[in-house]
């Protein structure tokens, strides 16, 4: 499948939300780790979903800063990721109380609960607004970088377009 033909619609963030917190009450209600592991592989499905959008839009809008849906779409991604961010937030201290650690280590990794941990210390809700403002302040600043204009080579580019000859093993180009 080409870039191309991937298909882009704006995610419900409540029909999204709504679906993880009944999937999150069948992880921290299971009976078992078998249920717990199906639960987080119905985590990961929802959660893969969601993060493959915010790629999709970003890199589209990043390929072309002045494509108004794009933008329009980014920003709506630029105010809801945080929010999402909380969801994953309230997953991990589920995990992290898991009683079925060991099996679901067996299944996924230590690597899981190290990662839980690490968001745990480093998300609070309380950020989400600050989150949000970086996420803008990003967007702004890929627009800039976009919309500048070198002339180079006989073409006019823009940052991004400068990369590859910035990385060139000829040392002139780079210079």
């Amino acid at each position: 499948m080409k870039f191309s033909e991937y298909k882009y619609s704006r995610p419900n963030m409540d029909q999204i939300e709504k679906e993880f917190d009944k999937v999150l009450e069948t992880f921290k209600n299971a009976t078992s780790a078998q249920e717990q592991i199906k639960a987080m592989k119905e985590i990961n499905r929802i959660r893969n979903g969601f993060e493959s959008l915010v790629e999709l839009v970003q890199i589209r809008h990043s390929v072309d800063t002045t494509d108004k849906f794009y933008e329009e779409e980014n920003n709506y991604m630029d105010e809801v990721s945080p929010h999402a961010e909380g969801m994953i937030n309230k997953y991990y201290r589920a995990l992290v109380a898991s009683p079925y650690q060991r099996e679901i280590k067996e299944t996924f990794g230590e690597q899981i609960f190290r990662i839980a941990e690490m968001i745990l210390k480093t998300f609070k809700p309380e950020i989400i607004e600050d989150l949000q403002l970086e996420n803008k302040l990003s967007s702004q600043y890929v627009k800039l970088r976009a919309s500048s204009k070198i002339n180079f080579e006989g073409e006019e580019r823009n940052l991004s377009q400068m990369e590859p000859f910035m990385q060139s093993p000829d040392q002139e180009m780079r210079k």
